[in-house]
């Protein structure tokens, strides 16, 4: 603060100055000089000088702790805190020492970090707030909280990674293992894996530790309802209140299995997201052993697959039946399915829009689809719009792998519409550079791709290796050997899918723009000779296994 400082004695009297009248009285300064002596002047000209100064500070510091107070009063600062399935020492979750159990209602902003260990089923309570996130997170040996894994607070004290960080933070329960309602968004689920390629952990395209895939949810049991395993948005209004903003990644996700498919009324989506999901990302989870259908998300757009290993769902029965994916909302739009491997999916179809279902601005581009259990097929058609209502428009299937798939029925291997049964089957499907290998007709061994139920078909540019009968999607570009050839494929049956060379069956693929241009391992297409090949893979002669694929792609409608 600056003092007043008094003048040194003048042979001039001052004028008087407003600045310095006495607050507490009417008497001119000049009188008051004249009453009393210099230094008594001075002293009580300095003594006002001094209280209004700090007045005024006092003001401008209440005025400023306002503004503090008003911009937090809706906003905590972010802090990491250490979980585990019980507290211990005082349950803070200061640290590693002081473990917290992960709280009903976490803290918008606040990052979570999971020891190892089982924490039964949990659904969290807290609001959606603006955009602020929630993130729940496994604690590794790379990464448990210290301030260089981005923690504004320090909990790595106590850490032990042979007992915190060396397996997985297990979700159980028979009817969910995870589950929020009432459109709660912005939340992430972060196994905190370092796979690079499709899926995490004890995925066989993987066979890396199972602390890869950090956080596993799992169906303890079945269950004579419908359900999710990991259950989002279940509170039901019609697709009206969206969850907004979630990322899943680095999870193992466990269905009941084939023990589901047999109990009456029993009807397990292994992933869930009732209400309707939008700018949703799944990407590096191992979800597998669904026990009716692996994915159900009736409603949403900007909803993206990416880099997942999805195994296994129950052969149908009269109880039940199911199919890998499955919308029966009214909106569907700007999904993206990249670089996943789909394995041994049995059902109506690999997607099937059902119940007035409307899918738009599809991307399902560089996936390998395979069967290694010949008891697995499809029984209408790989992507297939039934129902009153149901449509697909402007689906884009490019690029992707199929090997060993089966078919129920001859000709069904292909694009199926129920226009008699009041489907809308108008939009457009491409169906441009794909790779086809050993594709099976289950019913007779004649003909397993038909023609598309979808009169605006765009069919060219693909490959038909071992497929027997005629080919209904055929195009002129295509290639098309019914048998004989040997395979492609480095070791397609040890999930290795990379080509084993160039040749005239597969390297005429079509030049397409992003994001069509780079393959399922990072390459660019096409490849240094000038090729472009066919299939989830671009051929790359110099070493087995490509560079990683980017992560965190969002799909957009077009």
């Amino acid at each position: 603060m600056i003092e007043y400082a008094c003048p040194k004695p003048r042979l001039v009297a001052a004028e008087p100055t407003a600045d310095f009248q006495d607050a507490s009285s009417t008497t001119p300064v000049s009188t008051v000089r004249s009453q009393m002596p210099c230094s008594r002047r001075c002293d009580t000209l300095k003594a006002n000088y001094t209280l209004r100064v700090v007045e005024g500070m006092q003001k401008r510091v209440l005025f400023a702790l306002s503004l503090v107070l008003v911009a937090s009063a809706g906003k905590s600062f972010a802090v990491c805190h250490a979980v585990g399935p019980a507290a211990s020492g005082n349950g803070s979750g200061s640290d590693w020492s002081d473990v917290m159990k992960l709280p009903t209602a976490p803290v918008r902003g606040d990052t979570y970090y999971l020891m190892d260990g089982s924490y039964g089923s949990y659904s969290p309570t807290t609001a959606t707030s603006g955009t602020t996130r929630i993130t729940i997170k496994k604690a590794q040996s790379y990464d448990y909280g210290r301030i260089s894994d981005g923690c504004p607070n320090d909990i790595s004290a106590g850490w032990n990674a042979a007992t915190m960080g060396n397996s997985q933070a297990i979700f159980s329960g028979v009817g969910q293992a995870f589950s929020t309602s009432g459109g709660q968004g912005y939340y992430t689920l972060d196994g905190n894996g370092k796979t690079t390629t499709a899926g995490c952990g004890l995925s066989p395209a993987v066979n890396a530790a199972a602390s890869d895939c950090g956080i596993k949810l799992l169906a303890s049991g079945t269950s004579a309802t419908t359900y999710g395993v990991l259950w989002i948005n279940s509170t039901y209004d019609t697709g009206v209140t969206r969850a907004t903003g979630w990322t899943v990644r680095y999870l193992e996700i466990v269905g009941a299995g084939d023990a589901e498919i047999n109990v009456t009324n029993g009807n397990e989506h292994t992933l869930y997201c009732r209400n309707g999901c939008n700018n949703f990302l799944f990407e590096h989870n191992y979800l597998h052993d669904c026990g009716t259908d692996c994915i159900d998300t009736p409603y949403g757009s900007n909803v993206t697959f990416n880099l997942n290993h999805f195994r296994h769902n129950p052969i149908p029965t009269a109880a039940n039946h199911g199919q890998f994916w499955l919308a029966d909302g009214n909106q569907n739009d700007g999904y993206v399915w990249s670089n996943n491997l789909i394995q041994d999916m049995v059902g109506t179809a690999y997607w099937a829009v059902l119940n007035g279902g409307q899918a738009s601005n599809w991307q399902i581009y560089n996936n390998v689809i395979f069967q290694t259990d010949p008891t697995r097929h499809v029984d209408t058609g790989t992507f297939v719009v039934i129902n009153p209502g149901s449509n697909g428009q402007n689906i884009n299937i490019i690029g992707n792998t199929w090997a060993n798939d089966h078919s129920t029925y001859s000709g069904h291997f292909t694009f199926a519409c129920d226009s008699t049964d009041g489907a809308v089957c108008n939009g457009t499907i491409t169906f441009e550079n794909n790779l086809l290998y050993d594709i099976v007709d289950d019913q007779d061994g004649t003909r397993p791709v038909g023609s598309s139920q979808f009169p605006n078909t765009i069919a060219n540019h693909n490959s038909y290796i071992n497929v027997p009968g005629s080919i209904g999607l055929l195009g002129i570009e295509d290639v098309d050997i019914a048998s004989g050839a040997s395979s492609p494929f480095l070791n397609w049956s040890d999930d290795n899918f990379n080509l084993t060379g160039e040749s005239a069956s597969v390297n005429n693929g079509l030049a397409l723009a992003a994001p069509y241009n780079v393959d399922a391992a990072g390459n660019m297409r096409p490849g240094g000779d000038g090729v472009w090949d066919r299939g989830a893979f671009q051929y790359d002669g110099s070493k087995l296994q490509a560079p990683s694929p980017p992560t965190g792609l969002m799909g957009t409608p077009k």
